[in-house]
């Protein structure tokens, strides 16, 4: 999640593609350990590690990586300076 809008985002939708975390990650370990312990977390990921895979491979070009690398830059820069 960041403040800008991304490239990607018109071809990659969330839990079918990439697992949403918020900007606190107040969530993240209880996510990983449901992606990790559960059986049915296990495949949950595998499908979503498959479908993000498929999407980068078909959707984002290398000057949506150049792009994308810009503005992760900027958001570091705007999280550092707060």
């Amino acid at each position: 999640m960041t403040i800008f809008r991304e490239a990607q985002d018109e071809h990659l939708e969330p839990w079918v593609h990439y697992v949403p975390i918020s900007m606190g990650a107040t969530e993240l370990a209880e996510t990983m350990n449901f992606f990790t312990e559960s059986p049915s977390g296990q495949k949950i990921s595998r499908d979503i590690a498959e479908a993000g895979r498929y999407a980068a491979m078909n959707y984002l070009r290398e000057i949506n990586a150049d792009i994308i690398t810009l503005r992760i830059l900027l958001e570091l820069g705007r999280v550092l300076k707060d």
